[in-house]
């Protein structure tokens, strides 16, 4: 089974390609595949982790502690503690254990979606002066561009986990995305029939959530 999501970004935003040029003249590009531009499908699971972590207790309505962050030496801890099994039987667990689901790639809507080259410029953080030879140019998505992503189930979900996993997409526009952690709408595009417990975040999901 596979979920079907539009993210869309009200604002301009960038996920760096990871590689920005030694030259200050040239832009430090946004992530392409292919040569087109796109969402890695790992940045967008570590946003519902993050997710997951933070709102853990307001999604299962507990007084549980779940993980401090999302750094695979908590999460290690964690797990190997015995602690909040539904995060790690979902998500995983790095190096040690596979979760139940995989994020695909986000793609654009539009196949022409835009750009722009935004300049900036290094800074001393003790002296607060411009440093000698920081300029720099960087490449940002244009306000108002959507992407679709899926989250394939790779293994049944309890009913918990279904909680935990609709749970955390509907808190994750609250995290954002990017750089300076962008916020974002995202609305779940399949109809699925879901369990009880997870019904109020898969209706407000199928409206649409976020700012």
């Amino acid at each position: 089974m596979k979920l079907d999501f539009t993210i869309t970004f009200p604002y301009g935003f960038r996920i760096g390609a990871g590689n920005p040029p030694h030259m200050s003249y040239l832009p430090d590009p946004v992530f392409r595949r292919g040569g087109k531009i796109a969402i890695p499908g790992s940045t967008f699971k570590g946003i519902l982790r993050k997710a997951a972590c933070i709102f853990f207790n307001k999604i299962f309505n507990t007084l549980e502690t779940p993980p401090r962050s999302c750094e695979p030496s908590e999460l290690e801890k964690f797990w190997k503690a015995g602690k909040t099994p539904v995060f790690f039987s979902l998500f995983g667990v790095p190096k040690y254990k596979r979760g139940k689901i995989q994020v695909l790639e986000g793609v654009p809507v539009d196949s022409n979606v835009r750009t722009w080259i935004k300049p900036g410029c290094g800074i001393n953080r003790k002296t607060g002066i411009v440093e000698e030879g920081h300029l720099f140019h960087r490449e940002f998505v244009c306000p108002g561009s959507s992407f679709r992503f899926q989250i394939a189930i790779l293994e049944p979900l309890s009913e918990e986990e279904w909680k935990m996993l609709l749970g955390s997409a509907y808190y994750s526009p609250r995290i954002g995305l990017g750089t300076g952690s962008v916020p974002f709408t995202l609305k779940l595009e399949t109809e699925i029939p879901v369990p009880r417990q997870a019904e109020e975040f898969y209706k407000s999901l199928r409206k649409g959530v976020g700012i």
